[in-house]
């Protein structure tokens, strides 16, 4: 069986690969434009111009759900299972964790219930800054993308400019009309854009959040049960210094 100094020595090696995943997690969760696909389709009416229809993808990087699975996979669970086998070694003191009157976690160590509650605060953060779907649209789910997609396309058209006369004054049997040329934008294609995304409904982040906010409390409370186990009374102090000051064994 794996010893202590085992564990300590592979803390900072592991904790590191962790720390380097959040740090990650978090600049693409600044990065909205990352979990965003679109198309564009580009149609234009006059025959002689079908020539010039265009489609266009633009593929998204990531979505919130494969960055989850990246920030809580094996470092994840690799730090957090190191710090709870160090915590369970040195301390005695423990407790069950309850989330609606059911044992979520046996026996947690107080130590790693103080860590717990830093590590699931930090995560917090990180789901704070969780990109949702821009409000406006309807969005509905495709699962064949694994995304939402915006219901309707929406749609503009392309113009361009032309001249149309207008008539001011008619003409007489003495004076030529009285015409004025103006400008006017004429549509000549249309534009249908139609949106996917990968982030979260505003739903989904809430609902997320205060799942983590009744595990904080849940985490608190078990800690505060678990630091009323009796203190374990060890006399090292007095047997240290007799050995430094008299050598005795």
């Amino acid at each position: 069986m794996a010893k202590l100094h085992e564990l300590l020595a592979a803390e900072a090696s592991v904790a590191a690969a962790y720390n380097s995943i959040s740090e990650e997690t978090l600049k693409v969760f600044g990065k909205p434009d990352h979990f965003t696909k679109q198309t564009t389709a580009v149609s234009y009416f006059a025959e002689d111009e079908k020539n010039l229809n265009t489609f266009e993808t633009k593929d998204s990087v990531t979505t919130v759900d494969e960055r989850l699975d990246w920030q809580l996979g094996d470092a994840f669970r690799s730090y957090f299972d190191l710090l709870a086998q160090k915590d369970s070694t040195n301390q005695k003191a423990q407790a069950d964790v309850e989330l609606d009157g059911k044992v979520f976690l046996t026996g947690v160590p107080a130590t790693y219930l103080l860590t717990l509650e830093t590590k699931i605060g930090d995560l917090r953060k990180k789901f704070e800054t969780i990109p949702t779907l821009q409000p406006g649209p309807l969005w509905i789910e495709d699962k064949n993308e694994g995304k939402w997609r915006t219901a309707e396309a929406s749609v503009s058209f392309k113009t361009k400019k032309t001249i149309r006369p207008i008539i001011l004054v008619g003409p007489t049997d003495k004076h030529p009309a009285q015409v004025e040329k103006i400008s006017e934008d004429v549509a000549v294609a249309k534009i249908e854009r139609t949106t996917w995304s990968g982030m979260w409904t505003s739903t989904q982040k809430s609902e997320v959040l205060a799942r983590l906010d009744a595990l904080l409390i849940a985490l608190k409370q078990a800690r505060q049960r678990a630091n009323c186990q009796e203190v374990v009374k060890l006399p090292v102090a007095k047997r240290i210094s007799e050995y430094l000051l008299n050598g005795t064994l």
